[in-house]
């Protein structure tokens, strides 16, 4: 966050909006992980590090 602040408001901005995306998905997928398809580099052991991952990438 603090590298966006440097590099201006636009930048901060959307470094936020992506922050908060990430947090809200995360949120999302750890209720319902089943819904969601495995990351390939956890294979069965999704489960809430799985929704962070998903959440990341989303």
């Amino acid at each position: 966050m603090l590298a966006g602040v440097e590099l201006g408001g636009t930048k901060c901005i959307c470094m936020l909006i992506d922050s908060l995306a990430g947090y809200a998905a995360t949120a999302l997928v750890s209720e319902d992980i089943d819904n969601f398809l495995q990351p390939p580099g956890l294979r069965s052991r999704a489960g809430p590090l799985g929704a962070l991952a998903l959440a990341r990438d989303a």
